[in-house]
């Protein structure tokens, strides 16, 4: 009996360390699995290297090689850094274009440009039409010594997610990730001189922006429709551009460039350094109801409140004595409105289709109303309309059809077309 209780305490320990022993293995793989995971996007992901046959390919001056057409079935793909034994340089234009199956791309270190269109998922069709087709790229791994990125080189990647742009980049061409719509997060390289027209446009997953110290130039609409963007910060020794709160300046802090669309907050008042608010500043915002204009501000341009959901009411100051087209256009809740008596022209559709547009009050001095300013405004009914003024443009108030007899009247009096009801 000693003898057998031995043996059964001998088997049990041995379970037991067993046991202990496969626990730990699982811990491990979990954690393992967890860091997985939880690794930054390209490094989870399993590239295959292609074939050089999957390669069309040109060679430049230095018999370097330019990969003009990418032939193979897609997936994940790891470019060769050499071709033919010559050495990988530049994805040409449009060499990956219009591919459906391609979900991953992982690029050389020998890679130093990216041309135009390179990945944008839309070709053309034999008229040289451009056709549409779904996307499938979700992951690009750049090389360590890229420095230029083309013109649209990633336009409409609907399902691109995140980018990592390496440090060596200094140009980045217009649109280059226009339309991008997934994503949601991209570093802009410490570097980077200049963020080129519509770079991130319609990047309406987009939350957050650095710029570093390095950008010079930010041209226009490089942020637009970015639906969700909540801040743009800007790096404290750049020389050209500022930021206060998340709201883009220039470093003089005299203009104001882009207030983010989904920035929270209901009431913003612009700092009394500014002078100029830029083409579509506050387009899109969600969330503000009253945005305070100040007596230091001269011009206000083309779209910059255009389709601000929220907007409740607007006072143009005094000072405002140059404002663009289509300005106040397409807002859902903007129902009184004050022009200040620096304005003597109102451009075309200023104030276009205003859903809950009530009450106007226009300034002694006007002398014009543009084309279809009000046009649409069909709850319209509060308006003077000033003794100076001498012309109304066809269609100015075009289908509002709250407006009271008397005063369209006086309209028709100036211009028999500017009231015309569909």
């Amino acid at each position: 009996m000693i003898i057998i209780k031995k043996c059964l305490l001998t088997v049990l320990a041995v379970v037991l360390v067993i046991s202990a022993s496969g626990c730990g293995q699982s811990n491990n793989t979990q954690e393992k699995d967890e860091e997985q995971s939880a690794a930054p996007s390209g490094r989870d992901v399993s590239f295959s290297p292609a074939p050089d046959s999957d390669f069309e390919f040109t060679t430049n001056n230095d018999n370097n090689v330019i990969i003009t057409k990418y032939t193979g079935d897609g997936g994940n793909v790891t470019v060769p850094d050499t071709l033919d034994g010559k050495t990988v340089v530049s994805i040409g234009a449009f060499s990956f274009r219009g591919l459906e199956t391609l979900t991953g791309v992982k690029l050389p270190d020998s890679v130093t440009s990216i041309g135009n269109y390179a990945f944008t998922p839309i070709p053309e069709d034999a008229t040289g039409t451009f056709v549409t087709v779904n996307s499938s790229l979700r992951t690009i791994v750049m090389g360590g010594n890229v420095t230029t990125i083309g013109e649209g080189a990633f336009y409409s990647c609907f399902m691109l997610e995140s980018v990592n742009i390496p440090d060596s980049v200094t140009f980045i061409g217009k649109e280059a990730f226009r339309g991008c719509r997934a994503l949601k997060s991209v570093n802009i390289p410490d570097g980077l001189t200049e963020i080129g027209y519509g770079v991130f446009n319609s990047c309406s997953s987009l939350e957050s922006v650095t710029i570093p110290d390095s950008v010079t130039n930010i041209a226009q609409y490089a942020f637009h429709i970015c639906t969700v963007l909540k801040e743009i910060k800007v790096g404290a020794g750049n020389d050209f551009y500022t930021d206060i709160d998340g709201v883009l300046f220039s470093k003089d802090q005299k203009t104001l460039l882009h207030y983010p669309a989904a920035k929270p907050g209901t009431e913003y008042a612009i700092p009394q350094t500014v002078v100029s608010i830029e083409e579509s500043a506050f387009q899109y915002n969600s969330f503000l109801t009253g945005v305070t204009i100040p007596q230091s501000v001269t011009f206000i341009g083309y779209n910059a409140f255009y389709d601000t959901k929220s907007l409740l009411s607007i006072t143009i100051p005094d000072s405002v004595t140059s404002i663009g087209g289509n300005v106040f256009a397409g807002g859902e809740s903007l129902e009184s409105v004050t022009v200040g008596s620096g304005i003597t022209v109102i451009d075309d559709r200023m104030f276009q289709a205003n859903k809950s547009l009530v009450s106007v009050t226009l300034p002694d001095g006007l002398t014009k109303i543009g084309g279809y300013v009000f046009g649409s405004c069909k709850l319209l009914k509060e308006i003077n309309i000033p003794a100076s003024v001498t012309e109304i443009a066809d269609d100015a108030f075009a289908n509002c059809d709250s407006l009271p007899g008397e005063t369209r009247q006086r309209i028709l009096q100036i211009n028999p077309n500017a009231v015309f009801v569909q």
